[in-house]
C-alpha cells in the first residue's frame, strides 16, 4: 500500500487519516487509482502527458473513478475535467451508490 497517497486523500477529505479511514481508502481505491486522484483537479489530457500513458487509458481511467463516485466530473469552459470531492461526506455518498 502506498499509505502516502491515501492519506493525501484523507487529506483532501478532511478526514483524520485513521487506520481505518486508510484502510476504507485503500479498498476503494487501489494504489494507481489513489495516483489518479492525488493528481486531480485535471483534463484526461493533462493527466496521459503528465505520467506518459494514452489519452484514451486515461480518459477509460477517470471515467472508472467516476463510475466509481471517487472523482466528479466537471465541464470548466466546455473541457472535461475530473476532480476529487471536497469532504467525506460527498465523497460517502457518492460512493455508497455502487452496485
Amino acid at each position: 500500500m502506498t499509505t502516502h497517497a491515501y492519506i493525501r486523500i484523507a487529506e483532501t477529505l478532511k478526514v483524520k487519516p485513521t487506520k481505518l479511514i486508510l484502510d476504507i481508502l485503500e479498498t476503494i481505491a487501489g494504489s494507481e487509482e489513489s495516483a489518479l486522484l492525488n493528481m486531480l483537479p485535471a483534463t484526461p489530457d493533462q493527466l496521459a502527458e503528465k505520467i506518459g500513458k494514452p489519452v484514451d487509458e486515461i480518459k477509460a481511467r477517470c471515467q472508472q473513478l467516476y463510475e466509481k463516485g471517487l472523482a466528479l466530473k466537471s465541464f470548466g469552459k466546455g473541457v472535461l475535467s475530473y476532480r476529487m470531492h471536497k469532504d467525506i461526506t460527498m465523497f460517502r455518498d457518492a460512493t455508497g451508490h455502487w452496485p
